[in-house]
């Protein structure tokens, strides 16, 4: 595995916070991961992305995201298929899932995770509202919560 030159270089546009997210999460035991926004409104997007970013940065191996907050054609369980194959491949896989309420496509792809981290927005999110969805998608696989400025 290589070593950057900087150790501590947080890969450009990606928050410093995001980082140290990362580098805690990459010593839990998981190899597929959903990020579920505790509210509407709320992407998921930007935090699955950065977390690819500094998996390249860091070259901690073989690592994918799946999008289900933009519009597609695929399914729910689609998405899922795809995750479940890249586990299987060997690749850790973060699923940028957004608020589950919104549509069908997120549950099979939560379910299929074997991690969840729940996405909270400051002044927005309200505490009921997080310990409902950490119920939805099983407490025991919520490995966190990340908070975000809310709008």
């Amino acid at each position: 595995m290589s070593k950057p030159s900087e150790p501590f270089m947080t890969p450009a546009g990606v928050p410093r916070d995001h980082q140290f997210l990362w580098l805690s999460l990459i010593g839990e035991a998981w190899r597929s991961l959903a990020v579920v926004a505790v509210d509407t409104n709320t992407s998921t997007w930007e935090l699955a992305s950065a977390l690819d970013k500094i998996a390249a940065r860091y070259d901690l191996g073989s690592f994918k995201v799946i999008d289900a907050e933009s519009p597609s054609t695929a399914t729910g369980e689609a998405l899922a298929e795809d995750l479940k194959s890249s586990v299987a491949q060997g690749v850790r896989t973060v699923a940028a899932v957004g608020w589950l309420l919104d549509g069908p496509r997120g549950f099979p792809l939560v379910e299929a995770a074997e991690a969840i981290v729940l996405l909270v927005r400051l002044g927005v999110s309200r505490a009921a509202d997080v310990q409902a969805m950490a119920e939805l998608v099983g407490r025991e696989r919520v490995l966190g919560c990340v908070t975000v400025r809310g709008a």
